[in-house]
């Protein structure tokens, strides 16, 4: 019942995605097991907030990182931190919703590396932190969508996920 009125709801402009799903520009220096994570925690967050058919976004991993560790100011984007002084001043991956850019500051050596990215993919697609265990619990986070994750969603008008 919930999935036709939620693709009415996507289709129709209601969603955390601009209307011209343009793909995500991901970092060519991810590691085919973090290109991998990466990509199947994005699907997974778009299938339960209830994202699909003509809103969904993919995600290509075609940005190059420069020396200097400056990426351009493209739009939707995902990137690795790479300089050592900026992962030390910033130890948190970040997200900004305003230019669409999502900065990983882990990497796959790191015991919770699913667990984040699917927290910050969640961040991105506009969703907020809750106090019990799920995915947008802020401390820690786990890797799987839970009824608070979903009641968490609903209540901040984002998705219409099934409970």
């Amino acid at each position: 019942m919930l999935a036709p009125l939620a693709t009415y709801l996507v289709l129709s402009g209601c969603s955390f995605y601009p209307s011209d799903p343009s793909p995500w520009h991901a970092d060519e220096t991810f590691t085919p097991l973090e290109r991998r994570i990466i990509v199947e925690s994005h699907d997974y967050l778009e299938r339960n907030i209830g994202v699909g058919g003509e809103s969904h976004r993919t995600i290509v991993f075609d940005l190059s990182h420069p020396a200097d560790g400056v990426t351009p100011d493209v739009p939707w984007t995902v990137i690795r931190r790479t300089s050592p002084a900026d992962r030390a001043a910033n130890p948190d991956s970040l997200y900004d919703i305003s230019r669409g850019r999502l900065e990983l500051n882990v990497t796959a050596d790191d015991d919770m590396f699913g667990e984040i990215v699917a927290h910050e993919w969640g961040h991105m697609m506009r969703l907020t932190h809750h106090d019990d265990p799920g995915v947008m619990s802020p401390d820690p986070p786990i890797g799987t969508w839970t009824a608070a994750d979903a009641s968490s969603c609903r209540a901040d008008g984002v998705c219409y996920a099934r409970p």
